[in-house]
Order: C-alpha cells, then sequence, then structure tokens
C-alpha cells in the first residue's frame, strides 16, 4: 500500500467511524424520543370491591406515590365512586374496566370450554391489556387484592414482555388470612400458566399487605414464602374520614343508631334453599328478642332478594360497612352474622371491640366445603383470641345458646 492509499484508507475509516456515531446518536435519539412518549408511574391499584377501594386510598397516601387507580365495577355505584376519585385528585388517573366482553369465557357452562377460553385469552394477553392499561404506560409497583382476572391478566403481560413491575397483595378482608386460593393458582391454571409464561408465573414470594400481620401468622405458619408488612392504620385521621365521606356520600342520618346490627351474606354462596329458610327463621327470633326497634338488618350489597324485607332494614345498605364503623362508637353495638369480614373491621381497623355473633355453626353451609368449614372456623376462633375481651367474640353452637347470650346482651344494655 502507498503513502497515498494509506492516507485514503484512514480518510474513508473515519468518514466510516463517524457514520456510526452518526447512526448511534441517531439511534439513541429516536428511542429516546419513543421513551418520552412513555409513561412511569410509581403504582397501580386494582379494585373489583369497596373495600378494596379503600384500602388502596390508604395505601396510595400513606406511600405518598404518583399512582393509577383501575376500577372494575362489580360493585354498586362503581362509575359514581370512580368520578368521586377523579374530583378529589388523589390519584393520577382513574379508570373504570368493563369486564363482561373480556371474560365472555366465564359464561360457558361446559367447565372444558371455559378452560379452553382462559388459554385463548393467555394467549391473546397482549390484546387484552391494551383494553385495560392506560396506553404506554408502565409502573414500578402494581398492587392487587387477589388472583382476580384484570389484574391477573396485566401481571402476566408483564412477565411476557420482561417489564419488571414489583406485584404487591393486599388485604382483602376474611380470605386474605386464610385461604391460598385467592391468590395461588388452581392446578390446571397453574400447569397452562407455567407453559405459556415461565416459572414466574407461579411464583408466589410477593409483598403481601395486611391489616394485621399477627392474625395471619397466627393461622398460617410459615407459609407465606415473601414479606409480609402491615398496612398503616389511618383510620383515626380526620383527613382520611374526609375522604371516605366525600367517595361514599356518608351523612350523620346514614349512621346506624340501632345497637344490634345483623350484616346479611349473600346465601346463594354458602346456602341451599331450605337453609336459606332456616336463617330467616333465626332473624325472626332474634327479633324477638332484642326488639324490631333496636335492631337493623343491613343486605348485602350485591344482594337483590326481597326477602328481608319484613326486617327493619338498613336502606343505605350499598355504603361499606367499614365506612359506617370510623364514625360510630362500635363498643356500644353488637354485631350478628353467619360469618363476614365486617365482624372484624371494627378491631382490624379501629382496635374496638363491639360484641359478635356468629352463626355458622348454627346453619349448614351447604354450599362450601368440609376444609373450607374448618379453616374459617380457625380464623374466627384466632379472631377471638385477638380481641383483649374475647367474651364479647361468641360463636354459638345451638339457637338455644344464642338466645341466652342475646338475653345476656339486652339485660346488660
Amino acid at each position: 500500500m502507498t503513502i497515498r492509499e494509506g492516507f485514503c484508507w484512514i480518510q474513508d475509516s473515519q468518514v466510516i467511524y463517524e457514520s456510526c456515531i452518526m447512526t448511534i446518536h441517531l439511534y439513541w435519539g429516536i428511542k429516546e424520543l419513543k421513551n418520552k412518549k412513555k409513561t412511569i408511574l410509581d403504582a397501580c391499584y386494582y379494585c373489583t370491591t369497596p373495600y378494596q377501594l379503600i384500602t388502596s386510598i390508604i395505601l396510595k397516601i400513606a406511600n405518598k406515590e404518583c399512582a393509577d387507580l383501575y376500577i372494575v365495577p362489580q360493585f354498586k355505584n362503581a362509575h359514581q365512586y370512580a368520578e368521586r376519585v377523579r374530583d378529589i385528585q388523589l390519584f393520577n388517573r382513574v379508570r373504570v374496566v368493563e369486564t363482561k366482553q373480556l371474560e365472555k369465557h366465564k359464561q360457558s357452562h361446559n367447565r372444558m370450554m371455559m378452560h379452553f377460553g382462559i388459554v385463548k385469552q393467555y394467549l391473546g394477553v397482549d390484546e387484552i391489556v391494551k383494553k385495560i392499561v392506560f396506553e404506554k404506560t408502565f409502573y414500578d409497583k402494581m398492587y392487587v387484592s387477589s388472583k382476580a382476572y384484570i389484574g391477573r391478566m396485566v401481571y402476566l403481560y408483564n412477565i411476557k414482555h420482561h417489564i419488571n413491575t414489583e406485584l404487591i397483595y393486599y388485604d382483602d378482608g376474611e380470605g386474605s388470612y386464610y385461604n391460598p386460593s385467592l391468590i395461588e393458582a388452581g392446578k390446571l391454571d397453574k400447569i397452562v400458566r407455567r407453559f405459556i409464561f415461565g416459572k414466574q408465573a407461579v411464583n408466589y414470594n410477593n409483598r403481601l399487605l395486611l391489616y394485621s400481620p399477627l392474625l395471619y401468622q397466627s393461622i398460617n405458619k410459615n407459609i407465606w414464602k415473601g414479606k409480609i408488612d402491615q398496612i398503616p392504620n389511618l383510620f383515626h385521621d380526620a383527613d382520611i374520614i374526609k375522604i371516605i365521606d366525600k367517595i361514599f356520600l356518608i351523612e350523620s342520618k346514614d349512621l346506624i343508631k340501632e345497637d344490634i346490627i345483623i350484616l346479611d351474606i349473600l346465601k346463594s354462596n354458602k346456602f341451599d334453599k331450605d337453609n336459606e329458610q332456616k336463617l330467616f327463621q333465626i332473624y325472626d327470633q332474634i327479633q324477638m328478642i332484642v326488639s324490631k326497634q333496636n335492631l337493623v338488618v343491613k343486605k348485602h350489597p350485591r344482594d337483590k332478594s326481597k326477602e328481608l324485607e319484613r326486617f327493619n332494614c338498613y336502606e343505605q345498605y350499598h355504603i361499606p360497612f367499614e365506612c359506617l364503623c370510623i364514625q360510630l362508637n362500635m363498643e356500644a353495638k353488637t354485631l350478628i352474622s353467619v360469618s363476614s369480614t365486617a365482624v372484624i373491621l371494627p378491631k382490624l381497623l379501629l382496635g374496638q371491640e363491639p360484641n359478635v355473633i356468629l352463626l355458622y355453626k348454627i346453619i349448614h353451609q351447604n354450599n362450601i366445603s368440609d376444609v373450607a368449614k374448618e379453616k374459617q372456623n380457625q380464623f374466627y376462633l384466632q379472631c377471638k383470641k385477638y380481641y383483649n375481651h374475647p367474651e364479647r367474640f361468641q360463636i354459638p353452637e345451638s339457637v338455644e345458646e344464642l338466645k341466652n347470650i342475646l338475653t345476656n346482651i339486652r339485660y346488660k344494655s
């Protein structure tokens, strides 16, 4: 190679080098431009019940996060609550996610077709998540209370695309303390998830946030592999109470004045028709002992039946019970239910100990398994121990025992 040729080669190399540098700058410029179109927030919350909505508000305020809220309207007034949350500008954005079209596979009565529908959903996860999440939005943390459809699909999408979002489970009431199936996939679902998305899709080492980790640990010995933290108790905070009042439109006239409250349940979940009628008979007997004027029945928010109309029913039954608890002296109340998260809420959220009477040993729950019944029983026995005055937490085993308890409460009051 002559000196002239060598010089030309160096010049050409310089041009190539500069071209490469320009190409790299152009590439990163385009990438940076694309990144500017993305929104990266601290967190997002998924809610399917008022209880979850309230807990999401508590966590968001406690963590001081810039967060989006996604509400699945499976409860009455969900759209109105979403609008009021938007109005107070607590969350960055609020979206109501309609799921009827997305969850068509659930409408099949054929179990095999339903499972096939789930597989089809997993394979089409990209298109589904586009209909759920705000466009080009990513989160550092994602809060869900269970394996419910919307949160699950977004989490699996994140795994598929290697999006590093921390999944955190938060308190969903009674089930969070003793029912692992609330979070863990079923056997077939576990196989399908692992095959399509890999091992991480069935990994349960996530953080768990509860109002009472101690209660959970007293029931479950070393079951949860991840970290368990306590949800900050902000229910005594006047600003929190104002926020809840604004969202749920609670006025002083809505507060329950009766001393004895029957917290009714969704009976189709636990009883056949015969036992449902037996439950109403027990309600009749309770009313005879304590008088109709001092007794109120709070229907389940999703209960549309009219069979309770012969009782003194609380008209604003769609208001979540926890919203009422924070404004009442619950120590002066008696709560009666077959089983309900609501009976333990005053203790969990406020440290108050109302009289509690649970009826699940008196009336047979046909529609739940013996294993589930035993777990439920263990949960409530631990709740009783959790009370400073366990004598105020009663689980009668007969109607006669129930009558004696009620007579004593009436006599003391």
